[in-house]
């Protein structure tokens, strides 16, 4: 029994990890045989030294450090700003996306300790008052936890693609469009490598879209346009972004509600019936 119980709570903790953080099974293998790779802090450490490094990967950033190293090669320009610039964009990037981890962090881990409280009441039970539940019993109340982690993992993965998806081009568009300007690029390449007609339509987004076309367009009349306007742009989509991981948040909070309504207190009410319906009551 009680390694149907480990079981169980093994392949809880790879469903939510594979749900929500899209995590394998491959990769947590490779996680538990070699040390943990930061990624985000080895691309900030180079590009504060880059000399004769491999360029580590995290999100568009580690794109963008490559694309200046290339025009460093080529036109022999200068990289101190805009690396000075990306580490602080990857900074404030790492800090809101760990807050996005920490807030699906904080759910799991409430399921978890409920399910595992359901099951110790479940084996307390049992022992204290020497019954025998039937296998079947056992049965249902596992597929009725691993259907809730099923449920809640996939409403979860959802509603964080679909709340944060567009930012990363946004964010790219922006932070391209800044580097680049402080570099002195030619308008046209400045315009075709922000790419704006990839960014992804979302609403609370348009009015800052439209504002990134109004800048290209200026650069394409006058010739040049304020670094100070990319700042303010930059900041008004990481303004946006906390807006919708305030959200965001309050929409994980009823659902780990909804979570403990739908799979936790009717587990609790089972163990319940099927108690007194063992000792014949």
């Amino acid at each position: 029994m009680l390694i149907l119980y480990i079981l169980y709570l093994l392949i809880i903790w790879w469903l939510l990890l594979y749900f929500i953080g899209g995590i394998s099974l491959q990769e947590i293998g490779t996680f538990l045989r070699a040390k943990k790779v930061n990624t985000y802090e080895n691309l900030v450490s180079f590009l504060s030294s880059p000399k004769g490094r491999e360029i580590p990967e995290y999100k568009f950033y580690g794109a963008i450090a490559a694309r200046l190293i290339k025009l460093q090669k080529s036109h022999g320009i200068s990289l101190v700003q805009p690396f000075r610039q990306l580490r602080k964009a990857i900074v404030v990037d790492w800090k809101e996306n760990k807050k996005i981890k920490d807030t699906l962090a904080g759910a799991s881990y409430q399921y978890l300790l409920l399910c595992a409280f359901i099951w110790f009441y479940f084996f307390q039970i049992e022992a204290s008052l020497e019954l025998k539940f039937p296998f079947s019993a056992i049965v249902m109340l596992g597929g009725v936890h691993l259907m809730g982690v099923v449920t809640m993992g996939f409403i979860l993965f959802t509603l964080k693609y679909k709340t944060f998806i567009s930012y990363e081009n946004y964010l790219k568009s922006a932070y391209l469009l800044k580097v680049l300007l402080t570099i002195s690029r030619p308008i046209t390449e400045i315009v075709q490598e922000c790419r704006l007609n990839e960014l992804i339509p979302k609403k609370e987004l348009q009015g800052i879209k439209n504002r990134i076309i109004s800048l290209t367009e200026q650069l394409k009349r006058e010739g040049s346009i304020s670094l100070d306007e990319c700042d303010y742009i930059i900041q008004e989509i990481w303004d946006q972004y906390e807006l919708d991981l305030g959200k965001f948040n309050k929409y994980v909070n009823v659902l780990k509600f909804i979570g403990m309504a739908i799979f936790i207190l009717p587990s609790f009410l089972f163990i319940l019936y099927q108690t007194t319906s063992t000792l014949g009551f």
